[in-house]
């Protein structure tokens, strides 16, 4: 007569009567070879997961009116991805803006405006 012994969410069936320990730590190797066969088989951890990303939000207004601003965008992750997927690239982007020399009344207007926030 067989006994049956649950392993977590396997069970394992031990011959009767109750085996030698050798023979227990082999049926319970084999039992989690094949479990774990069938998880890797089955389960998404193993199957490439890559990253999806957002699209790029609006550029922001540039640091300066002239004389060269910087302004940036952003994009969120909207899947993650897993060890064996694509990573993610940036989640931001620079560039610069406004790269014209100031003329004289335009740099006034600049700096007053920067007073008068």
């Amino acid at each position: 007569m067989s006994r049956l012994v649950p392993l977590k969410a396997a069970l394992i069936v031990l011959p009767s009567p109750t085996p030698s320990l050798a023979t227990l730590i082999l049926v319970v190797r084999e039992s989690f070879n094949c479990f774990l066969s069938s998880l890797i088989m089955t389960n998404s951890f193993f199957k490439a997961i890559d990253c999806e990303m957002s699209l790029w939000s609006d550029w922001t207004t540039c640091t300066l009116l002239c004389g060269n601003g910087t302004q940036s965008r952003s994009r969120q992750i909207t899947v993650d991805p897993n060890p064996t997927g694509i990573p993610c690239e940036a989640l931001t982007e620079d560039q610069s803006c406004n790269t014209g020399s100031c003329g004289t009344m335009a740099m006034a207007f600049h700096f007053l405006g920067l007073f008068m926030n």
